[in-house]
């Protein structure tokens, strides 16, 4: 397994198996994907994939133990080289696709000759030689896997167009598994068998635009992910329409590509594993920021609290909202202009309560390194942070 890479501080890496291990296979798919480039295969799949079969069958039962040391530069190499190529395949996905990030592909095999043998069923076995790529209808999955790989300013154009998409459902102002697969084939499984609206055809899958806000939190799309919160997460949904409680998730949500009516925006199957982890995920990054802890330049510890909180979640009578940090610490922050917290300028003080009840106060917004561990080491039991005011 790869071990380092940049600013690892050895200068080797150890894989297993130079012969019959991960070493072969880096070797393997290193050269095919350069003869690929240089155009000396037509098919990366056809050279690549005997190495895989070959590794399956050596390590099916147990592993040689045989160990190869690589150098960080070689692997650097040669990682860069597959992110290369995985990127320039993306990309040439995205273009196949008039431009959105697709799902799914149905490939049709257009070149093939027979050869030896036969299945259980009495189907004659071919070998291919060329296929016809078929890109099935616009899926939200698609373009939420591919936001986890781009930088936050990169997300903002993938957003636009989910949202200007059909996959956008403007009467709930949710965001659906996928649009209408009424044209869809039977062929490809039971996402076409169900009525539209309903599980996997059309519905709102929570797990999965659960996603897509969390990529919009990552992506520093704040004003885009509080627009899209106030319809799409459960706690401000409308209870008699959901019909369940606001604190429980649903593995979907019936969209308004139903036929019927009474039944948009309602939740079905209780869910408390993928969507409820999404939504901690979350609710992490908008009360207490992306990286509460680190280092600072001389690689000293440091808190620095960097809520993503509308100004209408504050309470109106005392300008404050409150959560709780690592279990056990009492937090609230103090907004006397009522303003978006990520528009704020700077944190006036923040006053840290300890267990034996004794308070310290600390000038601007930042814990240094011994304010930071007592936090970290549960000795303090409340926080407050308070914003600079304009007034």
């Amino acid at each position: 397994m790869w071990k380092g890479g940049k600013g690892a501080l050895h200068e080797s890496n150890v894989v297993e198996g130079k012969e019959e291990g991960v070493g072969c296979v880096i070797t393997s798919l290193s050269s095919g994907i350069k003869l690929h480039q240089l155009r000396k295969c037509d098919s990366l799949v056809c050279v690549l994939s005997p190495t895989f079969q070959t590794y399956r069958e050596v390590t099916k039962l147990t592993f040689s133990g045989v160990k190869d040391t690589w150098s960080n530069a070689d692997l650097i190499a040669t990682l860069g080289a597959w992110e290369d190529k995985l990127a320039a395949g993306l990309q040439k996905a995205i273009d196949f696709n008039g431009g959105f990030v697709p799902t799914y592909f149905q490939w049709t095999a257009t070149e093939y000759e027979y050869t030896e043998g036969e299945d259980d069923l009495g189907n004659p076995f071919v070998k291919v030689s060329a296929f016809e790529p078929t890109v099935l209808q616009k899926f939200l999955e698609g373009p939420v896997r591919y936001m986890k790989t781009l930088e936050a300013d990169a997300k903002s154009e993938i957003y636009t167009a989910v949202k200007t998409s059909p996959i956008y459902d403007s009467v709930l102002q949710m965001f659906k598994i996928s649009e209408s697969l009424k044209e869809l084939s039977p062929n490809v499984g039971r996402l076409a068998v169900f009525a539209a609206g309903w599980l996997e055809n059309e519905s709102v899958w929570l797990h999965m635009s659960y996603k897509f806000y969390l990529e919009l939190l990552r992506g520093e799309l704040w004003d885009e992910f509080w627009l899209e919160a106030k319809t799409g997460l459960c706690p401000f949904m409308e209870p008699s329409v959901y019909g369940r409680p606001l604190t429980e998730a649903s593995s979907f949500i019936v969209s308004s590509a139903n036929p019927d009516p009474n039944l948009w925006g309602q939740g079905f199957v209780s869910r408390l594993s993928g969507s409820t982890a999404e939504f901690l995920s979350m609710y992490n990054y908008m009360m207490s920021g992306p990286k509460p802890f680190s280092l600072d330049d001389d690689g000293n510890l440091q808190l620095t609290l960097a809520p993503v909180l509308p100004s209408w979640l504050f309470d109106e009578e005392e300008n404050t909202i409150s959560f709780t940090f690592l279990g056990a610490v009492s937090v609230t922050y103090h907004n006397p202009d009522m303003l978006n917290t990520w528009s704020i300028d700077s944190v006036d003080k923040i006053v840290l309560t300890m267990t034996d009840g004794s308070t310290t106060e600390v000038d601007g917004g930042v814990l240094g390194t011994d304010d930071a561990t007592s936090v970290r080491n549960l000795e303090v039991t409340a926080l407050d942070f308070y914003y600079a005011s304009s007034s």
